[in-house]
């Protein structure tokens, strides 16, 4: 059985969590169910699965914090958010997390097996396009835009950070996934995060990890996102957005190559590929010091500037072909 037909259900009602994966199992899924949120990523994190189906108001971990945690594991596989709760509110914030979609219960058995098999149809186009053995596809007639693409091309084998800037859409983490891609090895990381979805003091412990006992919840070691791209690239998305205090830290790291854990008493050396992205006006920000200038340019080695599609109407027909 192929990875795109294995389904992780989470859900704290036994009754609805049965019924589901009874109901999963006789549209030809092979089903895992848990019945929390922290059992759930567990669950994700040791297997491999084509999608999962999470309600949201769970004890331990709800559905939206699991969402972004998968998010930060694999930003492809679909993740169908179940809820009583019918609000705007949470469904905006799944959607703006990247949620496929945002089912209100009760829902019938057959629109739920359509957004199932469309789901993970979806994804299995993804895991061709996207797997370790093939490179990113980005779709354009644009010159600018090839010339860009040709730049990251030239560019993948370095290790010289590379900054990303774009308006919101313009597929600058896309972009990113096509320089690491394009680089030598397959095999290696690709470790993103959001500097803009997560608290300062939570960001730096997803950072650089933390020791056992370095903060209150801090009940085991953790490794940081850089710890985790050891050897290949970590995508610091939207990084215009990160703290001073903790620019100043990322710094370091940039100029000697190391990590702190926090609660740590040595360093960790890193060897990591740095790509940064802003949707940001970063010169502004730099001027009014939001952003630390050393900081700026230490990430701004290689300068890639993407152009939103009313720049480049060539591409509008053959990127409707794509999707459709």
């Amino acid at each position: 059985m192929t990875t795109r037909n294995k389904v992780l259900v989470v859900e704290d009602i036994q009754e609805e969590r049965l019924a589901l994966s009874e109901a999963l199992s006789q549209w030809g899924f092979k089903v895992t169910a848990v019945g929390d949120g922290a059992r759930g990523l567990a669950r994700f994190s040791e297997d491999e699965f084509g999608l999962v189906i999470t309600d949201l108001k769970m004890p331990n971990m709800d559905g939206i914090e699991l969402l972004a945690k998968i998010r930060e594991k694999n930003s492809e596989i679909p993740v169908i958010l179940v809820s009583g709760y019918g609000t705007v509110q949470f469904a905006v914030k799944a959607m703006q997390l990247g949620a496929f979609d945002f089912v209100v219960k009760p829902f019938s058995a057959s629109a739920m097996e359509s957004l199932v098999k469309k789901a993970v149809s979806v994804y299995g186009r993804h895991e061709h396009r996207y797997g370790s053995s093939s490179s990113v596809r980005i779709v354009t007639r644009n010159r600018r835009l090839k010339a860009l693409l040709d730049l990251g091309r030239s560019v993948a084998d370095s290790r010289a950070p590379v900054f990303i800037q774009g308006e919101s859409g313009t597929g600058k983490e896309l972009f990113a996934r096509f320089i690491h891609n394009a680089g030598g090895s397959p095999g290696r990381p690709f470790v993103p995060l959001n500097c803009a979805a997560l608290p300062d003091g939570l960001l730096e412990s997803e950072l650089f990890g933390h020791e056992k006992g370095a903060f209150t919840g801090a009940i085991a070691r953790k490794q940081g996102k850089f710890e985790l791209a050891h050897g290949g690239t970590i995508l610091l998305d939207e990084v215009s957005e990160m703290h001073p205090n903790l620019q100043a830290k990322l710094l370091r790291v940039l100029q000697e190559s190391e990590i702190d854990r926090v609660g740590g008493c040595k360093p960790i050396p890193v060897d990591v590929r740095v790509i940064a992205t802003t949707n940001r006006d970063i010169d502004q920000a730099v001027k009014t010091e939001k952003f630390r200038s050393d900081l700026y340019y230490r990430l701004n080695v290689i300068q890639i500037k993407l152009p939103p599609l009313r720049e480049r109407p060539e591409d509008i027909v053959p990127l409707a072909e794509h999707f459709i």
